[in-house]
């Protein structure tokens, strides 16, 4: 869910940060005939409510057939 300040980088990919408000929000409506939109956003988290260090717990919602949309990927080194 989008918040108040977050910051939509890229709409299926096309960069928005550039665009006026209404490009943005034209190009959301195009993609939303489509039914399928990628958005890409850049939100801040305050200090105060998340720690600098230690375990994070994210809780997302489970849903049949619909991946997570999140890629977690590490270089082997030996």
């Amino acid at each position: 869910m989008l918040q108040i300040g977050d910051r939509i980088l890229t709409i299926n990919g096309i960069l928005t940060e550039e665009s006026t408000l209404e490009e943005t929000n034209q190009l959301l409506r195009d993609c939303a005939i489509t039914s399928k939109v990628t958005l890409e956003v850049e939100f801040d988290v305050a200090e105060s409510v998340v720690p600098s260090s230690g375990t994070f717990h994210v809780k997302l919602p489970k849903r049949s057939g619909v991946e997570l949309g999140i890629t977690i990927s590490c270089e082997f080194l030996r």
